[in-house]
């Protein structure tokens, strides 16, 4: 990931601010980290500087479903692990979308006919044309992002944050349960110039499922 900002940076551009609503904002807390000289102001929700202990576990079950269908082969495979990929969908919909979005209905407000139309027509909608091998080189990705986890900074969590210096302000989701809002307000307790701003989670699927992988 750090390589990775560092080589799509020509240092021609100058940014005023940086947004993003992705799965994996790690990869935005390492751009303004690393960019810091041409970051003036960032804004980021949804996500978190470092996966954290509890999300990797989440994604060791997500693997594990994916990976146990003998389909797979290993890695091998000569036709889509196609059970294994909705095994996938249907861990994933029970952390996709919060208690509140099940709660009121919102599925069937959006006009599936039941609960199993759902997690059907759009959860396993969403995973089943995937490729397996490639959504798990995503989850192992997701499960080492550390912004500190590099040659500048040697694992030094709290001096990588300290060194995002522009203005910010960080956006989690009250009801989100990937990144809870406790994890963030840590992450701007270690940033100078940085602002924690709770909101509700739109408990849309267009706003989740842009995240998903």
């Amino acid at each position: 990931m750090y390589s990775n900002i560092l080589i799509a940076y020509d240092g021609s551009a100058h940014a005023d601010k940086a947004m993003d609503v992705a799965m994996e904002l790690a990869a935005k807390f390492d751009a303004d980290l690393h960019l810091v000289q041409v970051v003036n102001h960032a804004h980021a929700s949804s996500g978190s500087a470092k996966c954290s202990r509890h999300n990797f576990v989440f994604l060791e079950g997500v693997k594990v479903a994916l990976t146990a269908d003998s389909a797979w082969k290993h890695g091998w495979y000569d036709s889509p692990p196609t059970t294994g990929l909705r095994a996938i969908a249907r861990v994933y919909a029970g952390w996709g979308f919060s208690q509140a979005f099940y709660r009121v209905e919102e599925d069937l407000k959006l006009g599936f006919s039941s609960l199993e139309d759902f997690l059907i027509a759009f959860w396993e909608g969403f995973f089943i044309h995937k490729d397996a091998n490639n959504l798990l080189a995503l989850l192992w990705t997701r499960q080492y992002a550390d912004i500190s986890d590099n040659e500048v900074f040697g694992g030094d969590f709290d001096k990588a944050l300290a060194a995002i210096t522009c203005k910010a302000i960080i956006m989690p989701g009250r009801t989100d349960l990937y990144f809870p809002v406790a994890d963030n307000e840590y992450e701007v307790s270690k940033m100078p110039n940085c602002a924690c701003s709770n909101r509700s989670m739109a408990i849309s699927p267009r706003a989740r499922s842009t995240r998903m992988m």
